[in-house]
């Protein structure tokens, strides 16, 4: 927030004429105004002396007294001490309220009920005085219970004269803040004289200290009696000035500006005010407040990023300042005022206004964090409301609210929100997601009879715990796990009602596998969809509720349930029919895309010969495992990248192992859709449930089977699901259903399903399988062309052409076309022979004309931001390779030219976008020149996050990453990215997060990285300007270009090889010395546990579970107490709290065994401890 000294220098700057304050706490600041008026420019507003006057609210009774304006019984003078405040409250008398006199906004109050509170309370506002507004100072009223907060709208010139716009009613209030404001007040005007008693009280104050500009005289009046009581005079602009606009047809705003134009003319104030006195209202208003808070928790402040924001058609007035995607931060959304829009209806009569903003409530989208706008809603629809019963009391006495929603008490260690299909076939960059394990989720979802698709939690490792607002229907399937519904034990696998009011805890998962699903009746319709899905992808931070985890506070609402239906729907699986979890898993795959010429024949057995360890680096983005590296067949990854494993950027298939350089990982469900490693074998679709439900520290073991066995199992799947749906649909239907026979027979076929030769007008092309969801249709010999990935997209057009259902999208690249396709509808040799005629009606794309556009992008080299990455990764990962401590030098040295001619070869060359995917739609570019192609390696591990902006190379590619996501390319700067989650900058399509598109051209520009920084906060602010001229790319003058650079090119590659191969040297050394130390450290680490455990004076406290050690909260000499906390474990994305049993409360700690960054498998020793008494016994 800027402060007043911040906004003079940019008044000053910007040569401000005048400034008008709205309603902030700098409104009435009297330095502030004062300041203004010294700056040389004109304030908008009441002087500061009368803010002076009635800022202190004590002495601003005086003046009211000196109005003849009625005031609260109170005291005259600020209380000194909680004894005197006691003495003051019994002689007022009980209900009193202590108020800071400085306060404003409804803070600085407290209501006391006897001499206790008064006490008690005293040195809280005294505090709170001091720290909100910089004054101490206290005094007390008494408190009228059954009051109303009227509040009379004037206006003054400045020379004697003010006029009112009568009263507005804001009696429903929230600790002491306005929720809910209406002009005219009903009660006011069912009250013979009132309204005219109130308004010239406020007018006789306006007067008598000759008020200039807007203000509000604020009164209590009692219910009973229509008495009414001076509170305050708000010298400023109130926040619902807008429902005396709409009554009175004038603008507040506009008068304030003509009151300061006639000030500092010799008029020296708006004349013949007094003739501008409106009679009464016409029509009546109603302003509701939206606020990010959640009301079931005490309106507790509600942080968090506004997924949807869809305001309904209507007439209804908005002012807000939040839009779609605004991310509501805890500095905005604390305990003052977090203030989303008003919203403000007028009409002829007040229920009619009402019910305006119902419906407007009913018809808009509001998703994201709590806010009370159902809250809002159901108080406009209670009888009370409709009666105008609204005095201050209202929301405590005469209404309860009751959201049907569940209020999250504990998220659990990773519980988000999947639906299906997901993001299936969307590609771009966009992960599939939906749940890990689709055959539990769908049952679930039977069990309450939802459709199969129907969103649901996805829990892993234990639940969440959940508070019920709403009766509702649910089902957990999946593995053991512990259930409780308000301490009673429930069972898994069949359905249960929960009442409003109750409490569902959902434990660890016990014994085998690691995901459980939480069905619900009727889901979670006010969760919003993204691209078509309320799935969450956990890698990019989308989808699901605010694009995260849940967590405590959040407030997700249900669907409304019949409650006599709840209590008869009750659904029971069959326990012999549950899925088997296992800790050793045999899982289906087919081989391919690349096994023969990838790997040796004695490689391609090691991947099916091997019982492969799930590593603690298991999540739903990638599932490593640990094993034998295989024997690849190449020496390198030509064009791709160093090593064996690297290849020309593909798209991947989902439940494809992927080889990182020697490490591997099986890609799930929210996988990358494109990267540059190689993918041997592939998980069949029918086995995702079981790769859902495999943790650290179980095995794998990988069984070939053919495409048609894999479409087998996949329709059995099918039928099952669609056989218990049914079989529940029947009385007694469920008896009928037999297991689902997982077995089918062991195939080892070819991954190359069919090579066509070169022809004159037609490259090589590979056909291989991957998986039996997709076909990779791959041109020529590992070697980047513009003219091969012309082919490709020609390719892409024609399947496009088709309008074939069965085939659900391609991801195009380099010289690959990835084919997803449906193959219990579309059998593999179908499609196979569609593709093949393709070729034949594909047109040479060396003479082709794509549409492209020339978009010069920002780019700053070797920032701050990078090189912490490369460091973090240095000090957690490897902490040496050829290219560390900086990939640029690295880069440099690799190609044989200087770091220098690498950065002149981004912003002195063009590039074009070969494709977008990956993660969030990462634009992977060549350069046009290829002798300023740059050749490298990756990194060897990869890392598991890269900056958003960063500039990458790897193999002879370049990409931009959109976004915080893993990655491998070296790093050489950042750019503006091309990700935009909700379509804010007007050069974006609607609902189109990607920017980028294949065959647009690349130029950068370089910037400091002050200037980038700047550029950067206007992205995420929808501002920034793309620099985009329309072009045409001519493949026909580029080929020209390059049979004219051949000789040159020749050269380049012969330089560029020779230092390459020095680095892979160099490399394969420091390589093998990291893979030593590794080893060594384990050995070393080993050896000393084994010797401390054979003390038989020690103990140790275990690791529970596979995992990595991310922090220790022991140090040796530390005493153990009662839940210790010894250690914070990593595992599958999910943070673990290790805390000590009570057999070791009061040892102490002589060693730890373990170091941030250690592997640790269950039972292996955090920490020993000894008996504090063993210690001293051996000291004597």
């Amino acid at each position: 927030m800027l402060g007043s000294a911040e906004i003079l220098e940019i008044c000053q700057a910007e040569n401000v004429a005048s400034v008008i304050p709205g309603y902030g706490f700098l409104s009435e600041n009297t330095d502030f105004a004062e300041d203004v008026v010294k700056a040389g420019m004109t304030w908008i507003g009441p002087s500061s002396d009368t803010i002076k006057s009635f800022g202190i609210k004590h002495t601003s009774r005086i003046l009211a007294e000196e109005a003849g304006v009625p005031i609260v019984p109170g005291t005259k003078d600020l209380l000194k001490s909680a004894q005197e405040a006691r003495q003051a409250a019994e002689t007022i008398g009980f209900p009193v309220i202590l108020k800071a006199t400085a306060g404003g906004g409804g803070m600085g109050l407290q209501v006391c009920n006897n001499s206790d509170e008064v006490q008690h309370y005293f040195e809280t506002i005294v505090s709170r005085g001091q720290t909100l507004f910089k004054n101490a100072g206290v005094f007390m009223e008494k408190y009228i219970a059954q009051g109303r907060h009227i509040e009379v709208q004037i206006f003054g010139n400045g020379l004697g004269d003010a006029i009112s716009f009568f009263e507005r009613e804001c009696s429903i209030q929230r600790r002491h803040q306005k929720v809910i404001e209406e002009c005219p007040s009903l009660f006011v005007g069912k009250t013979p004289g009132l309204r005219q008693k109130l308004s010239d009280a406020a007018i006789r104050l306006a007067e008598l200290v000759k008020y200039k500009s807007a203000g509000t005289v604020e009164f209590l009046v009692d219910d009973d009696t229509g008495s009414f009581f001076f509170l305050e005079m708000n010298t400023r602009l109130q926040v619902e000035h807008g429902i005396t606009e709409l009554c009175y047809n004038v603008d507040l705003v506009a008068m304030m500006y003509e009151q300061a134009a006639a000030e500092a003319s010799p008029l020296g104030g708006i004349k013949h005010l007094k003739q501008r006195q409106p009679t009464g209202p016409q029509g009546a208003a109603v302003e509701l407040r939206l606020y990010a808070e959640n009301p079931v928790r005490n309106y507790a402040p509600s942080p968090g990023l506004l997924q949807d924001l869809e305001w309904a058609k209507g007439d209804i007035r908005i002012d807000t300042w939040v839009t779609k995607g605004t991310n509501i931060s805890a500095y905005y959304a604390d305990d003052q005022d977090p203030l989303l829009a008003k919203l403000m209806a007028h009409s002829p009569t007040r229920e009619e206004s009402s019910e305006k903003l119902i419906r407007f409530i009913d018809d808009s989208v509001i998703a994201g964090p709590p806010t009370n706008a159902d809250f809002l809603r159901q108080i406009l629809a209670s009888p009370p409301f409709k009666a105008g019963q609204t005095t201050t009391n209202f929301l405590s006495t005469k209404f309860n609210y009751k959201p049907c929603a569940i209020d999250v008490i504990s998220g659990g260690p990773l519980t988000h929100i999947q639906d299906l299909p997901a993001w299936f076939g969307v590609r771009n960059g966009v992960p599939e997601s939906g749940p890990m394990d689709p055959l539990a989720f769908q049952i679930a979802n039977i069990l309450v009879g939802n459709e199969l698709t129907t969103e649901a939690l996805e829990m892993t490792g234990a639940g969440p715990e959940l508070r019920f607002l709403a009766d509702a229907l649910v089902a957990v399937s999946g593995p053991d796990i512990a259930i409780e519904l308000d301490g009673e034990p429930k069972k898994s696998w069949e359905s249960f009602a929960v009442k409003a009011g109750q409490r569902l805890s959902l434990g660890k998962i016990r014994g085998n596998g690691c995901r459980a699903y939480l069905a619900i009746s009727g889901g979670f319709p006010s969760v919003p969809k993204f691209i078509g899905s309320k799935s969450n992808a956990i890698a990019c931070n989308f989808g699901g509720y605010q694009g995260r985890r849940l967590a405590a506070g959040d407030l997700i609402f249900i669907k409304e349930q019949d409650v006599s239906r709840l209590s008869q729907f009750t659904r029971a699986f069959p326990s012999d029919l549950l899925p088997k979890y296992e800790s050793d898993w045999e899982i289906y795959c087919v081989p391919g895309p690349h096994d023969v010429g990838f790997l040796t024949n004695s490689g391609i057995e090691t991947l099916y010969n091997t019982k492969w360890k799930v590593s603690h680096n298991a999540s739903r983005s990638g599932i490593a495992i640990v094993g034998p590296t295989p024997e690849f067949s190449r020496q390198d990854g030509g064009e791709g990248g160093g090593h064996p494993s690297n290849v020309l950027e593909y798209g991947y298939p989902l439940g494809a192992v992927n080889w990182a350089g020697d490490a591997a990982n099986i890609l799930p469900l929210e996988g990358p859709d494109m990267g540059g490693f190689i993918s041997t074998n592939t998980v069949v679709r029918a086995d995702f449930w079981r790769l859902g439900q495999v943790s650290p520290g179980n095995t794998v073991t990988f069984k070939p089977i053919s495409f048609d066995s894999a479409i087998e199992l996949r329709k059995r799947t099918i039928d099952f699901i669609s056989a218990i749906s049914e079989a529940f649909k029947r009385p007694g239907g469920i008896k009928d259903l037999r297991p689902l026979d997982w077995v089918v027979p062991s195939d080892h076929v070819s991954a190359v399903i069919k090579e066509i030769h070169e022809t004159d007008s037609r490259p090589p092309t590979t056909y291989r399988q991957a998986g039996d969801t997709y076909i990779l249709v791959e041109y020529g010999q590992q070697k980047s062309s513009l003219n091969l990935r012309g082919r490709v997209e020609l390719l892409a057009n024609e399947i496009e052409s088709w309008k074939d259902d069965r085939i659900s999208g391609c991801v195009a690249t380099h010289i690959n076309l990835l084919v997803q396709f449906d193959g219990t509808r579309l059998h593999q040799s179908e499609l196979m022979e569609k593709l093949i005629k393709a070729e034949q009606r594909i047109p040479d794309a060396s003479q082709a004309k794509l549409p492209s556009r020339i978009i010069r992008l920002p780019l700053v080299w070797d920032d701050s931001v990078t090189k912490k990455y490369i460091q973090d990764y240095t000090e957690a990962v490897r902490s040496s390779a050829v290219y560390l401590p900086s990939n640029i030098d690295f880069v440099a040295r690799n190609n044989g030219i200087t770091a220098q001619d690498v950065l002149d070869t981004f912003i002195k060359a063009r590039w074009i976008c070969v494709s977008v995917c990956f993660y969030t739609a990462v634009p992977c570019i060549i350069n046009l020149d290829p002798r300023k192609q740059l050749r490298c390696p990756k990194w060897n591990p990869p890392r598991t996050a890269t900056p958003e902006g960063c500039v990458g190379v790897g193999g002879i590619s370049a990409c931009l990453y959109n976004s915080l996501s893993p990655g491998g390319f070296q790093m050489m700067g950042r750019s503006i990215p091309g990700w935009d989650f909700f379509s804010l900058n007007k050069q974006y399509l609607r609902n189109k997060p990607a920017f980028f598109r294949t065959f647009d051209q690349f130029e950068f520009y370089q910037v400091s990285e002050e200037e980038y920084n700047k550029f950067l906060d206007d992205f995420h602010a929808g501002q920034f300007t793309y620099d985009i001229q329309p072009a045409e790319f001519d493949m026909k003058e580029y080929n020209e270009f390059l049979d004219s650079i051949q000789d040159d090119l020749v050269q380049v590659r012969k330089r560029q090889d020779e230092a390459a191969a020095v680095l892979a040297k160099e490399e394969a050394s420091l390589l093998a010395e990291w893979k030593a130390s590794k080893a060594a450290m384990v050995t070393f680490v080993t050896d000393d546990i084994e010797k401390l455990k054979a003390d038989p004076n020690l103990s140790y406290i275990a690791s529970p579970m596979n995992a990595n050690v991310w922090k220790l909260q022991v140090k040796e000499g530390d005493i153990i107490q009662k839940t210790h906390l010894i250690t914070i474990l990593e595992a599958m994305k999910m943070e673990i709290s290790v805390f000590s049993e009570d057999e070791f409360i009061g040892t102490r700690v002589t060693k730890v065994v373990q170091k941030p960054g250690s592997i640790v498998s269950p039972g292996d020793p955090i920490c020993f401890v000894e008996e504090v008494q063993k210690k001293k016994e051996k000291g004597l």
